[in-house]
């Protein structure tokens, strides 16, 4: 989990509705992605002294979750619009911001993060794409199974200003459903 997000979120006067044992959750399906649980080590007595010892391991949560990121999302996906110009658009947005690795990356990801979301903003006029995996995913708000409300958190290392922890908040203002981003 990132620096803690829910109290950051506290501070500024927004609610979590989601536990932070959720987060330790995500937490430990990673260390299974990764093959590092307290199950991958043992200890090993040579005659005068215990060593502590990683077991091998094939990484099958990893592989599992790579190939199932390769079968929703490869070299025959297509993302299809239906005039010229927005498809171009499209495409154009796609290949700047290297959307198939990325997005193929974000699948893998949610994988073992349980989901993940891609969050468009504007960078100097230009769209851009973040790709979140659900453990910097903070919603907070819901109805019928879908996120209305929702905080994105990301650590982003800036040259003055050096690591920062970013949070985007996704709000909903209820009288005219328009979103607003702080």
């Amino acid at each position: 989990m990132l620096p803690d997000v829910i109290t950051a979120l506290g501070k500024l006067g927004i609610r979590c509705p989601v536990s932070a044992e959720w987060y330790a959750t995500i937490e430990q399906w990673h260390a299974w992605y990764k093959g590092s649980t307290a199950f991958h080590s043992y200890k090993v007595y040579n005659g005068s002294k215990f060593n502590v010892t990683k077991k091998y391991t094939l990484k099958m949560p990893k592989t599992i979750c790579e190939d199932r990121a390769d079968i929703l999302l490869n070299e025959n996906t297509d993302i299809v619009v239906a005039d010229e110009a927005s498809q171009k658009y499209i495409d154009d947005v796609f290949d700047r911001t290297e959307f198939w690795s990325n997005a193929n990356q974000l699948i893998e990801t949610a994988g073992w993060s349980g989901t993940g979301a891609f969050v468009e903003y504007l960078e100097n006029g230009e769209p851009q794409i973040n790709y979140i995996s659900g453990d910097h995913i903070y919603p907070l708000s819901w109805r019928d199974n879908k996120i209305t409300e929702c905080a994105f958190a990301s650590v982003i290392f800036d040259r003055t200003m050096g690591e920062c922890l970013y949070i985007a908040i996704h709000r909903r203002d209820a009288s005219t459903g328009i979103y607003t981003v702080t």
